[in-house]
């Protein structure tokens, strides 16, 4: 999940996607400093309540910010991309053609 506030903490997180099954654990990316980065990652006990966090959970608001959910799936699928590099939720119809190019770019250099 990202584009929090910079203010929110891990229980604001998990007050807001709790409803959509039992969370395993909730993971701020912090810089050195100890700041929020904007960014976390949220652990389901099931895979099920996952897909529905993932798919009604974006646009929710947190702590004033509507919040992007994304899945991470760098470990499943070798070439699969964030959102932020044109993957994730994103149809091609999205992307404009110097974004096509990147993507195609960043996926040769993910197969070699």
């Amino acid at each position: 999940m990202s584009k929090l506030n910079y203010k929110t903490d891990e229980r604001s997180i998990e007050s807001q996607f709790d409803c959509f099954g039992e969370i395993k654990r909730v993971k701020l990316i912090k810089d050195k400093n100890g700041k929020s980065k904007g960014y976390c990652f949220i652990e389901y006990h099931e895979t099920r309540c996952a897909e529905i966090a993932y798919k009604r959970g974006d646009g929710r608001k947190v702590d004033g910010k509507r919040v992007l959910v994304d899945k991470e799936q760098a470990r499943i699928d070798r070439h699969w991309l964030p959102r932020r590099l044109g993957g994730g939720k994103g149809g091609e119809s999205r992307r404009n053609r110097d974004e096509e190019a990147y993507v195609k770019e960043i996926r040769k250099e993910l197969r070699e």
